[in-house]
């Protein structure tokens, strides 16, 4: 049901929808399907301004040493749109130039490959990846400290410290998130390796519906992927609170599984470039399966307050001593 509900409220995947036609006038002529392809974007797309730059005046792109030009400045955090595009082909390489207008009737011109460094489509998922992309290394540095923090107050309280695939808890959601995030941070590693324009293609029109017709299939792995890692966190969190009787306990496990997840998305993201992911995610499976039925799975209950143990000894719930008899 949530699946449904979230799949049927999420957004759809944009494709070019114009007539495959050319855009003339006296100087210039435009195929509008080629460059959509090859661009990513067309005439009338949104983009929000995160970084603040200068446009020039027409007159400048045909004769930039001699005419005197206009030049406007955009500021940042607003939305503006692409009006016009020119590709100047008469140096060695052609510039691209777009016109864009912002809301309040500033307009002008500018290169391209300036343009794309100062904004962002003006979409939610886009906005994430592109944050998430720039602030990733301050992500893992905050994650790696609060989960440093919490294991250090979870153990000056003298409790033994619980830790995925080592000491680990009975349930398997902790370590089915752990497999997630390798496969899904395996197939973003291939996407970026071998597809990187469908993934440019995904940046400029992102969806998170996963049955889009226009999908390439790496595609739609890639966005249930993302279903099923944040459907297997909510059922994580909601399924260790009846594993952990004390709230540091709780905390410090948490921390330690975001952090494993964290380092795992780095290594299977980044070894798939070397060509080595694909075995590291095998063997990675393999190994989690083992310890999770081997290790984690209990095989007692505890004879003073129910919770399950593996072996006989120390519970490390209420510290009571269980041996067989």
């Amino acid at each position: 049901m949530i699946i449904m509900v979230l799949t049927c409220a999420s957004c759809d995947y944009r494709v070019d929808t114009s007539s495959d036609t050319w855009h003339l006038d006296n100087t210039y002529r435009i195929d509008s399907v080629a460059f959509m392809r090859s661009h990513h974007y067309w005439k009338s797309d949104i983009f929000y301004v995160h970084t603040p730059f200068t446009t020039v005046d027409r007159r400048y792109i045909h004769q930039p040493d001699s005419i005197p030009h206009d030049s406007v400045l955009i500021s940042s955090a607003q939305e503006l749109a692409i009006v016009d595009i020119y590709i100047d082909a008469n140096g060695e390489h052609p510039i691209v130039w777009n016109k864009v207008i912002t809301f309040n009737g500033a307009n002008g011109w500018i290169k391209e490959e300036v343009l794309m460094q100062k904004i962002i489509p003006d979409n939610f998922v886009s906005k994430f990846i592109y944050h998430f992309s720039e602030k990733s290394t301050w992500v893992y540095i905050g994650i790696g400290i609060v989960a440093a923090l919490l294991i250090f107050i979870h153990r000056k309280k003298h409790r033994p410290l619980r830790f995925p695939h080592y000491n680990d808890v009975e349930t398997f959601y902790p370590t089915l998130l752990c497999l997630l995030i390798s496969i899904e941070a395996t197939i973003y590693g291939t996407i970026q390796r071998f597809a990187p324009d469908t993934w440019v293609e995904f940046y400029f029109h992102p969806t998170l519906n996963p049955f889009s017709d226009e999908l390439p299939i790496v595609l739609i792995a890639f966005i249930c992927g993302i279903w099923l890692l944040i459907i297997s966190f909510i059922a994580v969190v909601e399924d260790l609170t009846h594993q952990f009787n004390h709230i540091t306990d709780y905390l410090a496990y948490l921390a330690t599984l975001v952090l494993l997840c964290a380092i795992l998305y780095i290594i299977f993201s980044l070894s798939v470039h070397i060509y080595i992911g694909y075995a590291l995610l095998l063997a990675y499976v393999i190994f989690a399966f083992y310890r999770h039925f081997h290790h984690a799975t209990p095989q007692y209950t505890c004879g003073k307050c129910g919770a399950f143990i593996a072996k006989n000894g120390v519970c490390h719930e209420c510290g009571a001593v269980n041996e067989l008899k």
